[in-house]
């Protein structure tokens, strides 16, 4: 089961609501107060896309699994890194990561993590993820998803990240 991202966010409501309180405000009370007021609103999500898609089309995403094999009960790391080149900040990047072991009749244990934080501008943060195989064989790590979301959670875009690599679970001696 994949995680799901929020489709309806508070502040998409919130942005929808303020939306119509500065139209009504407009009708009601021809000025230029209203005026300023409902151009502030109506142009705002257009400055954040702009925004969110000039830091997306300068952020660089690395990863790496640091260890190809670990013994049964430690664990192995999967760096990832994310920079941002650009002078905007990035306010929400959400990376996930599928970890399964390669048995074919095991399906119930695939596990996805996911893993956020923010960035600031022309800046680099780095994601560590622990990965303890419960079992002898290999287990399969991806990155399925990275997504750059706006302040408000109007928009979100995604990010090319390609990790796609095995650790080796070896029994420990």
């Amino acid at each position: 089961e994949n995680l799901k991202s929020e489709r309806t966010s508070p502040m998409r409501l919130f942005y929808f609501l303020l939306l119509i309180f500065s139209a009504v405000f407009h009708v009601l009370y021809k000025g230029d107060l209203s005026f300023v007021l409902l151009g502030f609103v109506v142009i705002l999500p257009f400055f954040m896309l702009a925004m969110l898609i000039i830091s997306a089309l300068k952020t660089k995403v690395t990863a790496q699994l640091e260890q190809l094999s670990a013994a049964r009960g430690h664990s192995a790391v999967l760096k990832l890194t994310v920079r941002n080149n650009s002078v905007f900040p990035i306010v929400s990047c959400v990376a996930e990561v599928r970890y399964k072991p390669a048995v074919p009749f095991e399906t119930s244990s695939v596990k996805f993590f996911r893993m956020s934080a923010s960035i600031g501008a022309r800046s680099e943060e780095c994601f560590a993820l622990n990965i303890k195989p419960e079992h002898c064989g290999t287990v399969d790590v991806a990155i399925v998803k990275i997504r750059l979301r706006d302040i408000m959670g109007l928009f979100s875009i995604p990010v090319k990240s390609q990790l796609s690599g095995k650790i080796t679970s070896l029994p420990v001696i």
